[in-house]
């Protein structure tokens, strides 16, 4: 087993390098909720695939901290009071991002149902304006033979 030591060495670790990514991750957020409002496709391609790498590291830290923590808890050492400082900021931090999230999900959702809506209306306008030209005009006889 790990001396209580090491295992608050790298649970720290590990803790900070998750608060790092889910900080970075917020400033994403933001930026995706800037190029939802200004409809950027490129922009928010691109996000959604760094936010699945993203997703996917925090998602691999959380694999190796819970059993370290685990560890930890159940060690008769727990001296290290700012493992639990830092897992309440990360705890907060990750509501954010959630919060974030979910708000930068249906701002997406409405501007494409915005955008929708906007297409159908085009695309009607242009058929009306297409059978307009030929509604109003006269049949007419075209001589071949010359």
């Amino acid at each position: 087993m790990l001396q209580p030591e090491i295992l608050a060495k790298r649970i720290r670790a590990n803790l900070v390098e998750q608060k790092e990514k889910l900080e970075d991750y917020l400033k994403l957020l933001d930026q995706q909720e800037i190029d939802i409002n200004t409809r950027n496709a490129d922009k928010l391609l691109s996000h959604a695939k760094v936010e699945k790498d993203v997703v996917k590291e925090l998602s691999q830290l959380k694999i190796i901290l819970e059993p370290l923590e685990k560890m930890y808890r159940t060690s008769e050492y727990q001296k290290d009071e700012a493992l639990r400082g830092l897992r309440e900021s990360i705890d907060r931090l990750s509501e954010n991002v959630q919060k974030k999230a979910e708000a930068n999900a249906d701002n997406l959702t409405s501007t494409l149902d915005t955008l929708q809506k906007q297409i159908k209306q085009v695309r009607s306008k242009k058929v009306t304006n297409t059978n307009n030209v030929y509604s109003n005009a006269a049949p007419r006889m075209l001589n071949i033979n010359g």
